[in-house]
């Protein structure tokens, strides 16, 4: 009895102790501003945390009692991608003081455990610099386990001077299938574009989760050194009157390691219908040419063409290389007939 009792009169004492630490302890994570551009070796705790460039300081408080400090480091390597976890480590108990990290594997805080993606790791290491965001995230704990405090700070290594912005088309307008214009803003440095785009099924899609569901009509398709092209060269599928189509405009950075990716914007546009000014002015091109070509081509094509029967947005038409010209082309081709109907010097019509 007096066992339990003297046990009870101990936790008795040991409750307030503890409570007392907890509402006095506290950790705050200051990250150094503007960020160092170093190389990742020298930031991104390798074997231990620490690294020879001072890049954020731990405040705890009060100083003097024994801590143990644990932490996560994520990594998110784009705009497209989540946190993954880099590294993470745990400290034996130390006397709590204010540091940096330089301090940590070091001296009196020494690491108890630590585990790190490999992978991941390599990644970074190729890159030759750290890129995208890092996510610190530390957790103050008493010797005994119990948690005192924690704090994160996000590291954003992405260059904000940087930034991709698709001019063309619009968000939220509306597109005609043959000639959808795809413009964007060069990129100094960058040595290619990739185009990614789908089909929004519903409004309950965000755009991110519309862009990267299912099969893409347009899945991340190198376009050189183009800042325009024409979406309808490269859809895998056309889409159909009334859809709604996502594109994002992906600049490949030259680097080492494969160089860096930067993203635009998911924008938004709706497929309209065949009946739009652009289609039905060339289709009225197509007529005034075509119709000096009445014995050629045959009556009945030119009353398809002119009642609407033939969807304009569906033609294609190939050069002599097997090149798909594009909407733009053919209307200029069209209007450049018009003035020029001599310049047709032969016409071969097969039906199919």
């Amino acid at each position: 009895m007096k066992k339990v009792i003297y046990l009870s009169f101990f936790l008795f004492l040991l409750v307030p102790y503890y409570s007392s630490v907890k509402a006095q302890a506290s950790i705050d994570l200051i990250v150094f501003t503007p960020l160092p551009a170093v190389d990742f070796a020298a930031f991104a705790f390798a074997d231990i945390p620490g690294g020879n460039l001072r890049i954020f300081e731990i405040r705890i408080s009060p100083a003097g009692e024994r801590v143990v400090l644990q932490g996560v480091i994520e990594w998110k390597k784009d705009a497209n991608s989540s946190f993954q976890q880099l590294f993470r480590f745990e400290t034996y108990a130390f006397l709590a003081r204010s540091l940096t990290n330089q301090d940590l594997g070091r001296g009196d805080i020494r690491i108890k455990t630590n585990d790190s993606n490999n992978q991941l790791a390599e990644e970074n290491l190729r890159k030759g610099k750290p890129s995208g965001e890092y996510r610190i995230s530390l957790t103050l704990k008493s010797p005994e386990g119990l948690t005192l405090g924690s704090d994160s700070e996000v590291l954003s290594f992405l260059n904000p001077s940087q930034t991709i912005s698709i001019r063309s088309p619009e968000a939220n307008s509306n597109q005609d299938i043959g000639s959808v214009i795809l413009q964007w803003d060069n990129v100094i440095g960058a040595g290619s574009y990739k185009i990614l785009a789908n089909i929004r099924r519903n409004e309950s899609q965000s755009l991110e989760e519309a862009l990267t569901s299912g099969t893409p009509i347009i899945d991340r398709v190198d376009v050189g050194s183009l800042t325009v092209t024409n979406l309808r060269r490269h859809f895998t599928r056309e889409p159909l009157p009334g859809q709604e189509v996502v594109v994002q405009v992906i600049a490949v950075i030259d680097g080492p390691g494969g160089g860096e990716e930067l993203y635009s914007d998911i924008i938004n546009f709706y497929i309209g219908n065949n009946s739009s000014p652009e289609t039905e002015a060339l289709r009225q091109r197509m007529v005034s040419v075509f119709s000096a070509l009445a014995n050629a081509l045959g009556s009945d094509f030119l009353d398809m063409l002119r009642s609407g029967e033939i969807d304009i947005s569906t033609i294609r038409i190939v050069d002599d290389t097997g090149r798909t010209i594009s909407f733009e082309e053919l209307q200029q081709i069209m209007i450049y007939l018009q003035s020029n109907p001599d310049a047709i010097i032969d016409v071969d019509f097969m039906e199919r």
